[in-house]
C-alpha cells in the first residue's frame, strides 16, 4: 500500500510555452513556483501541449509525471471552455512556423 502524499498533488497544464490552468488536491491555487517548473519539464521534454503533475510545497516541488496527451476536454471543462481557444491558437502558431 502506498502512504498518502501530505502536500497533495497540484496539476497544471501547458500549452504553447505558457501554463493556462492548474488543479491543486488541498490548496486553492497552485503556487507560482508551480507555473515555472511545469515550463522547464514540458520544455525539457520538447513538449507544446502537456500536462504535469507534482507535489511538495513551495520550496521543494517534485515532478510526479508528465503527460504528452492530457485529457483536453476535462481540462476544458474545468477552465469554463477557455481553452479550446487556446488550442485554436497554439495549431495556427504551430502552423505557421512557431
Amino acid at each position: 500500500m502506498f502512504d498518502p502524499i501530505p502536500s497533495g498533488i497540484i496539476d497544471l497544464l501547458v500549452v504553447g510555452g505558457r501554463t493556462v490552468g492548474a488543479t491543486a488536491d488541498r490548496t486553492q491555487e497552485a503556487p507560482p513556483e508551480a507555473g515555472d517548473l511545469a515550463l522547464r519539464a514540458a520544455g525539457a521534454l520538447g513538449l507544446a501541449i502537456a500536462q504535469v503533475s507534482m507535489v511538495g510545497d513551495p520550496r521543494s516541488l517534485k515532478i510526479l509525471r508528465v503527460e504528452a496527451g492530457p485529457d483536453l476536454a476535462a481540462w476544458n471543462t474545468r477552465l469554463d471552455g477557455r481553452l479550446a481557444p487556446l488550442l485554436i491558437e497554439r495549431l495556427v502558431a504551430a502552423a505557421d512556423g512557431a
